[in-house]
């Protein structure tokens, strides 16, 4: 039996930010993004992985500083609440892909933990291009 109204239940908007950390990792490396908003100024920080030694390092690519509103638009747009608890199983049969792996702090201590393989939420990808959007408008290369 299913329930459409299920359907038409909104996750809570985001209306702040205190953390926000996703690893995607793949054949070609590992990058993560690290978002943080303070005084209503949103920094977006986007780094490759690296490891040598055994060690992993960060190296900075890209950053971007900007008004809070378009990062959380952003988040509200891609409905962000709504993938806590997500984890997107590896496909069968598929032998390489993507994982992800988000944790994030939001509305004051609301926490946020999705992960998938090569399975996403609705919005993955509207949220992956969005962070590379404003890092294009906002950021400068390092």
């Amino acid at each position: 039996m299913a329930f459409g109204f299920f359907n038409k239940i909104s996750p809570p908007a985001v209306e702040s930010v205190q953390s926000l950390e996703l690893r995607v990792s793949g054949m070609r490396g590992t990058q993560l993004y690290e978002l943080t908003v303070q005084n209503g100024t949103a920094r977006l920080e986007h780094y490759a992985m690296r490891y040598s030694e055994k060690r992993e390092e960060r190296v900075l690519l890209r950053q971007a500083t900007c008004d809070a509103t378009p990062v959380l638009a952003l988040l509200n747009a891609c409905r962000l609440p709504a993938w806590h608890g997500f984890h997107g199983a590896h496909p069968r049969g598929v032998r390489d892909g993507i994982m992800f792996s988000l944790r994030a702090v939001y509305n004051g201590d609301t926490n946020l933990q999705a992960e998938g393989s090569q399975n996403f939420p609705p919005h993955y990808r509207a949220f992956t291009d969005g962070l590379n959007d404003l890092l294009n408008q906002y950021g400068e290369e390092c």
